[in-house]
C-alpha cells in the first residue's frame, strides 16, 4: 500500500491533470509509451548539464594533480573551473525553461534532473514556481512581479548588473518565498511538498557531503558556481525588461527586450526570445524563433531587437535608458506586494496569455474522454 502511494505520487498522471501540479505533461506510469524527452532539442539540455557534472568532477578529483603538473596544469585547472561557472549559469536558464516546460514525458527522470539542477543553483529550483511562473508571469512590472527591474537602486547600472541577484528573491528570500507558496499549495496538491523535499535533501546532502570533504573545494567547485548561476538569470531578466512598458496583461509587445544573436541563444536555449516567452510561457523553447518572427518582430520596437548581447552589455553598464532612449527614472522603494499563491494556475504546459487568444483553465481535472 506505501509503495502503491509513493507511486502515485511519483507518476503524476495525463498532461492536462498534471499541469495543475508541479511537473507538467508527464505520463502515466503504466500509460501508453512515450518518448523520453518532451522535445528532440532537450538533448542540448542533456549535454550542457552532462558538461557541468564532467567539469565538477573533474575539479575534486584532479586538482591537485592539475596544479602539480605546472603552468600548463594551472592552465587547465582554470578554464575547466570557468567551463564549471559558466555550464552552472546555464543550468538556471535550464531550471527557468524546465519548470515552464518539462524536459521529459516522465515524472522520474524530471525529478532527477530537477534535484541535479538544485545543486547547480544552489537553492530548490521550485523557488521558480513562486517568485518566477506566479509572479513575474503575472504580473510584470509591478509590485507584485518580485523580480521587477524598478527594484535596482543604483545610479551607476554596473552595479545593478552585478547585484541584480541580491533585489530579486535571493536562497533565503526565495526559499521563505516557497514556503509560503507550499504551504498555500497544500490543499491545491500535496505533490508539490514531496518535490519541494526531494530537491532541498538533495542540495543539503550534496553541500554537506562537499564541505565535509574539503571546505575551500565546497566554495570554489559549489557556493562560487551556485552564485554565478543565481546572479545570471537574474541580470538577464533585469536587462530583458529594464526601460520596457509596463505592460502585465501583455497588450502589446514592447513590455520585454530580446537578444536575436545565434551565439547567445545557442547557450542560453533560446532564452533571448523573451517576449514571445511572455506571450505564450507553454512554447518549448525550441520553436521560439520561428514564432518570435511570426508574432513579435513585425510589431516590436526595433530597439528592443538587440542582435549583439557583449555590445549592449559594455553600454548597459554606463547607460540606463528605456527602448524609446529616455533616461530610466529614478529609484523609488517600492515595498512587494503579496502574491496569492493559493491557485492551481501555473503558467506552464500549454498556458497562453496572449489576449486574442487567452483561455482560462481549470483548477480541476480535466475530465476523461469516453
Amino acid at each position: 500500500s506505501r509503495l502503491r502511494n509513493l507511486r502515485r505520487l511519483l507518476c503524476f498522471g495525463d498532461a492536462q491533470k498534471a499541469a495543475s501540479h508541479h511537473l507538467p505533461g508527464t505520463a502515466v506510469c503504466g500509460g501508453p509509451m512515450r518518448s523520453l524527452l518532451k522535445h528532440p532539442a532537450e538533448w542540448r539540455t542533456l549535454a550542457f548539464m552532462a558538461i557541468f557534472v564532467a567539469c565538477s568532477r573533474t575539479l575534486w578529483r584532479c586538482d591537485a594533480a592539475l596544479a602539480a603538473a605546472g603552468p600548463a596544469g594551472w592552465l587547465l585547472l582554470l578554464l575547466l573551473w570557468f567551463t564549471l561557472c559558466f555550464f552552472s549559469a546555464i543550468a538556471a536558464v535550464i531550471t527557468h525553461n524546465a519548470l515552464h516546460v518539462p524536459a521529459f514525458n516522465y515524472a522520474a527522470p524530471q525529478l532527477a534532473l530537477q534535484c541535479l539542477l538544485t545543486v547547480a543553483y544552489g537553492q530548490p529550483v521550485s523557488v521558480y514556481l513562486p517568485v518566477h511562473n506566479r509572479s513575474h508571469h503575472r504580473h510584470t512590472g509591478t509590485r507584485a512581479d518580485l523580480m521587477r527591474p524598478q527594484k535596482m537602486p543604483h545610479r551607476w547600472n554596473a552595479l545593478n548588473l552585478f547585484t541584480a541577484h541580491l533585489y530579486s528573491p535571493g536562497t533565503g528570500a526565495g526559499v521563505r518565498f516557497l514556503v509560503r507558496f507550499v504551504r498555500a499549495q497544500w490543499g491545491v496538491g500535496k505533490r508539490l511538498v514531496l518535490t519541494w523535499a526531494l530537491e532541498a535533501s538533495a542540495l543539503l546532502f550534496t553541500l554537506a557531503v562537499g564541505f565535509r570533504a574539503s571546505w575551500w573545494r565546497g566554495l570554489l567547485y559549489m557556493y562560487v558556481p551556485q552564485m554565478c548561476s543565481q546572479w545570471f538569470i537574474n541580470m538577464i531578466n533585469f536587462v530583458q525588461h529594464d526601460g520596457c512598458e509596463v505592460d502585465p496583461a501583455h497588450r502589446g509587445v514592447n513590455f520585454a527586450r530580446n537578444f536575436t544573436g545565434s551565439w547567445f541563444n545557442f547557450f542560453t536555449l533560446n532564452n533571448g526570445y523573451h517576449t514571445m516567452h511572455h506571450l505564450k510561457p507553454g512554447l518549448h523553447w525550441s520553436v521560439l524563433p520561428a514564432h518570435h518572427a511570426r508574432t513579435v518582430k513585425p510589431h516590436i520596437a526595433p530597439s528592443l531587437d538587440v542582435p549583439d548581447f557583449t555590445r549592449f552589455f559594455w553600454r548597459r553598464m554606463w547607460v540606463r535608458d528605456d527602448y524609446l532612449g529616455n533616461p530610466v527614472p529614478p529609484f523609488h522603494h517600492e515595498d512587494d506586494e503579496i502574491v496569492d499563491f493559493a491557485t492551481a494556475e501555473s503558467f506552464m504546459d500549454d498556458v497562453s496569455v496572449i489576449p486574442s487568444v487567452r483561455r482560462r483553465r481549470s483548477c480541476s481535472p480535466a475530465r476523461k474522454k469516453d
